[in-house]
């Protein structure tokens, strides 16, 4: 994510938000640091749509930073501008930003333009790379446990509806396989759940561009599962209960569940017994 951090000594005390527990963050504030390493970086190797349009917003308020083009109050709006123009779905609430304003002596809010994204293309080729990265950021590996006893394995990727170019692309790159729909949010959510294209396409574009984050261990899982269940059908007791053993507990520790792993266990166990 690019970020700009607010701060203002005795009247707003507005840090970075402590990571959740169990995960972790590389940070870089340093001016310097941004200006020689980072946005090099980033323009050699682009994001896309949205967070395109942020780096590029990013890009400017860090090259504002470095030659001292804050020091007045004229300024510092532009730059607050930009700031709030990054990162439009996840930004600061209403209150928040009339607040940040008002630190700067702008009384009125509504009349204030914020720029608009206009990327609506993607003028970058999507390498595997980038796919790869994408889905250590926005993927998601997911094992259904139904109520009736059934296993089922997906896959999605989640971004803003700006993101819709990339996840086209991504799509595209896969084959045409899934599909991307809204999500319960202000989001598109890219989503493969057929067997066949799991078994064929993804587990094999993975297996070539491996992940690092977390996310390699539910791949891991979700790979394993998906192989069982892509060789038995239907699946045996036993087989059930070592996916269960393996995955129940994926992902969020399985605090999504409707059912603990123990009942799950005995639900299965009792269908069997009816069968």
């Amino acid at each position: 994510n690019f970020l700009i951090v607010s701060r203002k000594r005795r009247k707003v005390n507005t840090n970075l938000k402590t990571p959740p527990k169990g995960s972790a963050e590389f940070i870089v504030e340093k001016i310097d640091d941004l200006q020689n390493i980072i946005i090099p970086h980033f323009s050699n190797y682009p994001v896309f749509c949205a967070k395109l349009h942020a780096f590029k917003l990013f890009s400017q308020i860090v090259s504002a930073l470095n030659t001292k083009d804050n020091r007045t109050i004229e300024g510092r709006i532009e730059i607050l501008k930009m700031a709030l123009s990054m990162n439009i779905t996840t930004n600061r609430s209403k209150d928040r930003k009339e607040l940040l304003f008002s630190l700067l002596g702008v009384s009125e809010t509504k009349d204030i333009e914020f720029i608009e994204n206009t990327i609506a293309n993607i003028t970058s080729p999507i390498t595997d790379n980038n796919i790869a990265g994408i889905i250590d950021g926005d993927g998601s590996f997911y094992i259904s446990f139904n109520k009736n006893g059934s296993i089922k394995t997906g896959f999605s990727i989640t971004g803003d509806k700006d993101s819709k170019p990339l996840l086209e692309g991504i799509q595209a790159k896969f084959k045409g396989i899934g599909s991307i729909k809204e999500g319960s949010k202000n989001e598109l959510v890219y989503t493969i759940t057929g067997l066949n294209q799991i078994i064929d396409t993804l587990i094999p574009f993975i297996d070539k561009n491996p992940l690092f984050s977390e996310r390699a261990l539910h791949f891991y899982k979700f790979k394993t599962v998906s192989l069982i269940l892509s060789g038995e059908q239907p699946l045996t007791l036993e087989n059930k209960l070592k996916i269960v053993e393996l995955a129940y507990d994926m992902n969020k520790q399985g605090k999504r569940r409707s059912l603990s792993k123990t009942d799950y266990i005995n639900l299965i166990r009792n269908a069997s017994k009816i069968n």
